[in-house]
């Protein structure tokens, strides 16, 4: 259950922090202007993309509002379908889902996705908060699935190596690496 509920108040504050930020940019940046954050580095500025990630696919708005739409509750069907929990697990997929739902949103609401964050370090597109949650929570769930779970599936099919006791060796009262000869640590019939 808290698994749940972090999932979802993951998701919640996530797509309310990206919608009333982009609320705010529209109505604090000027049109066609931009506002210098960190001179040379940071400026916001107005953007809308109809396409997808760096302005692909512009003019297939219609396409991407569908896979929006399916998105969202395929990643709640990903996050209920697991069979045990994990908080890294857990709170990549309410940022995914986050920004799934702030950017679905500007596509019904808007036509398409408003950017805003502007960074010249290295020369990117514009993109918003939402775009950094699934970014984010794409990048904690490679962290999961290809460090954190594939060391733990690997270490519950292990054999337990030199100390391991089967149920067996215990009740038989056989001397094991580890000397356990107590008939009395696993009951009989279990």
């Amino acid at each position: 259950m808290k698994y749940k509920v972090t999932f979802l108040l993951v998701a919640f504050l996530g797509a309310v922090i990206d919608i009333l930020t982009k609320y705010w940019a529209w109505s604090a940046i000027p049109d066609g202007g931009s506002i210098s954050v960190i001179s040379g580095v940071l400026a916001l500025r107005k953007t809308t993309n109809t396409g997808i990630i760096f302005g692909a696919f512009q003019g297939f708005g219609d396409i991407f509002l569908i896979v929006s739409i399916a998105a969202v509750p395929i990643i709640v069907a990903v996050f209920l379908s697991a069979k045990k929990g994990s908080w890294l697990f857990t709170i990549s997929l309410g940022l995914i889902l986050s920004g799934a739902f702030g950017n679905m949103f500007d596509r019904i609401f808007e036509k398409g996705v408003r950017d805003f964050i502007d960074f010249y370090i290295i020369r990117w597109p514009v993109f918003n908060l939402a775009d950094s949650f699934i970014c984010i929570g794409a990048s904690l769930l490679f962290i999961y699935l290809f460090f954190i779970e594939r060391e733990e599936k690997s270490s519950e099919s292990g054999s337990g190596g030199c100390c391991a006791i089967t149920q067996g060796q215990a009740q038989s009262g056989k001397e094991t690496p580890l000397n356990y000869s107590d008939k009395e640590t696993f009951p009989k019939g279990s």
